[in-house]
């Protein structure tokens, strides 16, 4: 075991990944979940806030691991291990056949987002497809075959790995209407009118869930003006080289700003703009970390340190977008973000797992990872499994969905105009 040079994550060596046990004998099946086990016992920084004693559960899965004597067995016994730990970054980390072949091969042709725990035709993928399921945005889907969403949620929520609830259904959201058939039936809510159709899927290679985010301007905008005297920063897309001549434009131009961390950033801008939206340096975050000389021990680091002096900050309003897909380096932005003067927190709960992700092999070539340093904001409040927490709670609404407007942007508007605050 050794910690990662700067960051300070724990580096797990020497620990054979055994790939000619694809089904595990007993024992191999005990040293996965020894291993495992001890791994989040003495390194793992948010192990107090698992929700429940490790301990036990390491009984529980004693004699579950024993009984896991075939290879689908044992892949999903360790799956709902890693759950346990109730943290986003915690999951399999290379493409598990097992669990690709019990989703299904064939796709539907929209994206769902779940509100009110029930999932809702977000976006139409494939337009040919759709059309011949009869489905259109804004439906509501309230059961596939002969299981109603709330039965599928209890189901599959206990496997997935995920450090909150929100999370969770952001995850269910992709595989809720995968299947192993091309064919079969969901019922439909669309208004007050209730029915039955035949959801028509697609192969991989006609469908790409991921394809594009739901918003035009997430998808082809770092940068842009985007209503009368309003900025719009995308985190997703903005680079660093562009932050000062962004900003350059925002000191003339506007008298707000919206930062949108809906997507994961594809740079780090976060000392650039923290430069330009703070007057002068300050602490934002720290992190417990692993010790060598004494295992299951964290020491804090920090607090880090950014921005600079700035008589010339910007000194609009500024708004931070935020949602489920807020994820690690998204929330680790956006807590710096909110400590600027004028600045506020607009959305829903964020993934919850944030820091840098340490990664490990187990029997039988599974590989999985957990968030290896904690982040916390410098007074020792968490950021693990809570989230980036608004300042202002916004959630899509199936209207909003089926009308196509962004609920959070344009509730980020609203405040800078002053309204409804």
């Amino acid at each position: 075991m050794n910690l990662y040079p700067g960051v300070q994550n724990p580096q797990v060596l020497h620990e054979d990944p055994y790939l000619q046990q694809r089904k595990p004998d007993a024992g191999y099946r005990l040293l996965c979940l020894f291993r495992y086990w001890n791994l989040i016992q003495y390194w793992f920084p948010d192990k107090a806030l698992i929700g429940e004693d490790w301990k036990k559960v390491l009984k529980e899965f004693i004699p579950l691991m024993l009984a896991a004597d075939d290879e689908l067995k044992y892949t999903l016994t360790t799956r709902q291990l890693i759950a346990r730990i109730h943290d986003t970054h915690a999951n399999f980390t290379t493409y598990n056949r097992i669990i690709d072949s019990l989703r299904g091969f064939y796709l539907p042709p929209v994206n769902v987002y779940f509100v009110n725990e029930l999932p809702v035709v977000s976006k139409i993928i494939d337009t040919v497809l759709a059309k011949a399921s009869g489905l259109e945005r804004g439906d509501q889907i309230l059961a596939v075959d002969d299981l109603s969403v709330a039965e599928i949620i209890e189901k599959s929520l206990p496997d997935l790995p995920a450090s909150n609830r929100p999370t969770q259904l952001r995850d269910l959201a992709l595989s809720i209407l995968r299947s192993t058939d091309s064919i079969n039936t969901i019922t439909v809510k669309r208004g007050e009118r209730v029915f039955n159709t035949q959801l028509i899927r697609g192969t991989v290679k006609q469908i790409n869930l991921w394809k594009f985010p739901d918003f035009p301007y997430q998808r082809n905008t770092s940068f842009s003006m985007i209503a009368p005297k309003i900025g719009y920063i995308n985190l997703g897309m903005i680079r660093n080289k562009q932050i000062d001549s962004v900003f350059d434009v925002l000191r003339k131009e506007s008298e707000g700003l919206i930062i949108d961390c809906r997507q994961y950033p594809t740079d780090f801008p976060l000392d650039a703009i923290c430069r330009q939206i703070y007057p002068r340096s300050q602490p934002y975050v720290q992190f417990p970390t692993g010790s060598l000389d004494y295992p299951g021990a964290f020491n804090i680091v920090g607090p880090l340190i950014t921005g600079k002096k700035n008589p010339d900050y910007y000194r609009g309003k500024i708004v931070i977008l935020v949602n489920a897909n807020t994820q690690s380096s998204a929330e680790f932005h956006s807590m710096a973000f909110r400590q600027a003067p004028n600045a506020i927190v607009i959305g829903s709960t964020t993934a919850g797992a944030d820091g840098n992700v340490s990664g490990f092999a187990l029997p039988g070539g599974l590989t999985t990872q957990f968030s290896g340093i904690g982040v916390q904001y410098p007074d020792g409040k968490e950021t693990q499994r809570i989230g980036i927490v608004p300042d202002i709670f916004v959630e899509r609404t199936v209207e909003g969905i089926r009308e196509g407007r962004d609920e959070l942007l344009d509730r980020a508007i609203e405040w800078i105009r002053g309204k409804n605050k």
